[in-house]
């Protein structure tokens, strides 16, 4: 069983915070992956999983098995950890066959040749690159330069597989075929692995669960339909999703159509659900962040109760949909429509929100309001 837990780990450089206080529990065989935007603490986290430096505070375990903790002076090396990495440059030897390369973690501990030969077999039929063993690298792609630093992970029987980025140097219609066969792969062998991107839709297709990072922080973990139903705060609300959430502030006001909230334009107060009025005063608050997915405002030419003029910006056309940027009385926001709408850019447009669909956050900490 290869559980890994991470408790209160903190990582600095000099003074300068990279991890902060950041825990997370892993379950056997589970895919995880940590996301956020670049120097957010992501590879800090891999590295100190793998043992590559000490870590300054915390512990970190391998099932009951405490493997790094300074308050307690315990540190195991990287060699005995049985964890395996993969880089996003791959780190394979030119001058080595993909053979070699399989092989040298085996190499090195004096494997017997015949064990070996089994090994290499087995993770090259695996990754189909079993016709590939005679090559060098330099003669292949970039898609099975990858194939080779997974397969010499693989070869070494890990406990956990870490991935840094694995993905980033694949060109787009390769990386999202790489990313289905790797999952497929992690579930075949059944490791525990930890993923890092800083994509955050290859997050959403690839993790079981997803640990989203800022400034050195866990600010959420959850399934990909809890981070995009349910986001713990405004910034998970606008990293996770594809255009991301809009975001608008405004204050709960009285009118005499009852509790609105005035998002700071003309026509402004937005009429609400008492189911959301009674969340508002629950929290104790007035203001607040109105955030509404781009699938869930609905585009329209003619003014319907509850609807908001805005100006259309530009249509981008994706394939079956079109992502519709507007001007909403000098915010902007985006909208999701149906590529049979045609839309002119200046054209002046009515939009609904679906109200079932708002979120709410407390405008100063951030918070989503329950």
């Amino acid at each position: 069983m290869a559980t890994l837990t991470i408790k209160g780990l903190s990582k600095r450089y000099g003074k300068t915070p990279a991890v902060e206080d950041f825990d997370l529990h892993v379950e056997d065989k589970e895919f995880v992956v940590l996301v956020g935007p670049s120097g957010c603490g992501k590879t800090t986290v891999l590295n100190s999983v793998a043992g590559l430096f000490d870590i300054d505070e915390g512990e970190i375990w391998f099932g009951d098995e405490l493997v790094n903790a300074p308050a307690r002076k315990v540190f195991k090396i990287p060699q005995k950890r049985e964890v395996a990495m993969v880089f996003q440059d791959y780190a394979i030897y030119p001058h080595m066959t993909v053979f070699g390369n399989i092989a040298f973690p085996l190499s090195i501990r004096r494997t017997s040749k015949q064990e070996i030969e089994t090994r290499v077999g087995k993770a090259a039929r695996l990754l189909e690159i079993d016709h590939l063993l005679d090559r060098k690298p330099k003669a292949l792609s970039g898609g099975q330069r990858q194939r080779i630093a997974l397969g010499r992970a693989m070869v070494r029987n890990p406990k956990i597989f870490l991935l840094d980025e694995p993905l980033a140097n694949l060109d787009a219609k390769l990386r999202v075929h790489a990313r289905m066969e790797l999952k497929k792969l992690q579930q075949e062998l059944g490791v525990t692995t930890i993923f890092v991107t800083h994509d955050q839709v290859e997050a959403m297709t690839m993790g079981d669960r997803i640990a989203v990072m800022n400034n050195g922080r866990l600010e959420q973990i959850g399934t990909p339909s809890e981070l995009y139903t349910e986001p713990a705060n405004t910034f998970v609300a606008k990293f996770i999703g594809s255009p991301p959430m809009n975001l608008m502030e405004g204050s709960l006001v009285a009118s005499d159509r009852g509790p609105r909230i005035d998002l700071g334009f003309s026509p402004s107060p937005h009429v609400l659900s008492p189911s959301l009025v009674e969340r508002i005063r629950g929290a104790g608050i007035t203001e607040i962040t109105l955030g509404i997915r781009p699938e869930h405002i609905t585009i329209g030419r003619e003014h319907l109760e509850n609807s908001v003029e805005a100006t259309v910006e530009y249509a981008e056309l994706t394939g079956k949909e079109v992502n519709v940027y507007l001007d909403l009385g000098g915010e902007p926001l985006i909208a999701i429509s149906g590529s049979g709408q045609d839309l002119e850019k200046d054209e002046r447009v009515w939009i609904t929100l679906d109200s079932r669909r708002i979120h709410l956050f407390d405008r100063t900490s951030g918070r989503r309001i329950e």
